[in-house]
């Protein structure tokens, strides 16, 4: 469980190092929205690029590297947002080390936790592990809000000191079977189901086992189905959230708007760990619909206190469901794929991303961020639609 909460520490820092990255190029550098969509597509790329090195280099076992690489690169990040970030090149400069530095770090977490726990218990592991990131996130950006920059880039800074010098060398084991006995298990656990349903299905008047034979095959669904409906929503989603920090920073404020991220990371934490097992797919994703139609109206309607609370509880209430969604869908795949190639769900993921960042600028330039919410409304139906 200690390499657990190491790992999850480290994805936690990612996390909040993208939004103080956002944030510092917003407040200081006047970044636009459609220029944050270049950046964020710059960042897409370069993480598309480096996770396809990452995935060769932890399905044959190399996790330490990637940690090393990993924390080498955000170091690298860090220290060009504190020295050499005064202008919006430099800035971007240090996020595209950030991206270099998110690609290593993600593959490394789940090779990791995939290696280190028995395969039955390997959507356990990622729920509890996508939980403590939420809570670990928000209490990251507490620090960043009442403690300033500095005391966070310290704080950063001595962790990935600490990590690089004592931790990675103490938790570095790879036994490299368990992926390997995971998918031999399910393969030989397939065969038996079905040759019993084979048998069976001699019977033609024996409806009963032909509705579980049917059950068994939908069961297994299709990789390519839960990539596409990933795809999808990944546009979906970085096209209505990416220019949310340079939207309500204008109206609320710096500080509101972390107090916004803070209590948004904690909700989801709680949110995953305690409804995870009661709320499924079209759940999740039927309520991401009924979310978009009132952010749709709320947007449409004259602006006021109310309505930007209502906004606020949406986008909220949206990313808590939305991510409940895609850790069914990871979850889905990573059992499917037997944790072998793992990083290619991330890497799918940013590709939707990148897509994204490119549809925002003419979004953003001709139409309307209320046209971007219907676009996004209209990706996630169909994302809901492939994956029933």
């Amino acid at each position: 469980m200690i390499r657990v909460l190491i790992r999850v520490l480290y994805q936690s820092l990612l996390s909040t190092t993208d939004l103080v990255f956002i944030l510092y190029m917003v407040m200081n550098l006047s970044a636009t929205p459609s220029v944050l969509g270049l950046i964020g597509l710059l960042w897409g790329i370069i993480f598309i690029i480096f996770s396809l090195i990452a995935v060769h280099l932890g399905d044959n076992g190399h996790v330490y590297i990637l940690s090393i690489l990993s924390s080498a690169a955000l170091m690298i990040s860090i220290y060009i947002l504190v020295y050499n970030s005064q202008t919006l090149l430099y800035a971007t400069l240090g996020y595209m080390f950030h991206a270099v530095s998110t690609a290593f770090g993600r593959i490394s977490h789940i090779v990791s936790l995939n290696e280190s726990y028995h395969f039955e218990d390997w959507d356990r592991i990622l729920i509890l592990s996508q939980s403590l990131q939420r809570f670990i996130y928000s209490f990251y950006l507490i620090i960043l809000l009442y403690l300033g920059l500095n005391m966070f880039i310290n704080t950063a800074l001595l962790y990935l000191s600490i990590t690089l010098l004592l931790i990675y060398p103490l938790m570095h084991e790879y036994r490299g079977f368990e992926r390997i006995f995971g998918k031999t298990i399910t393969h030989l656990n397939n065969l038996g189901l079905l040759s019993r349903y084979m048998i069976m299905s001699t019977d033609v008047d024996t409806w009963g086992e032909y509705e579980t034979l049917s059950d068994w095959m939908r069961e297994r669904g299709s990789v390519k189905s839960i990539l596409m409906s990933l795809l999808l929503t990944s546009i979906a989603m970085e096209i209505i959230m990416f220019p949310i920090p340079a939207y309500l920073i204008n109206i609320i404020g710096r500080q509101n708007l972390i107090l916004i991220y803070i209590f948004n990371g904690a909700l989801t934490g709680v949110f995953i760990l305690t409804f995870y097992g009661r709320i499924g797919l079209s759940t999740s994703g039927f309520s991401r619909v009924l979310i978009l139609l009132l952010l749709i109206y709320v947007l449409m309607s004259p602006t006021s206190i109310y309505n930007i609370m209502l906004l606020i509880i949406g986008f909220a209430l949206l990313n808590i469901f939305n991510t409940n969604f895609t850790t069914r869908l990871f979850n889905i795949y990573n059992n499917r794929s037997y944790g072998y190639g793992s990083g290619f769900f991330s890497i799918i993921n940013e590709f939707g991303s990148v897509i994204g960042d490119l549809s925002l600028w003419y979004f953003l330039g001709g139409l309307g961020y209320v046209y971007v919410i219907i676009t996004g409304l209209v990706l996630i139906l169909i994302s809901n639609l492939i994956i029933r």
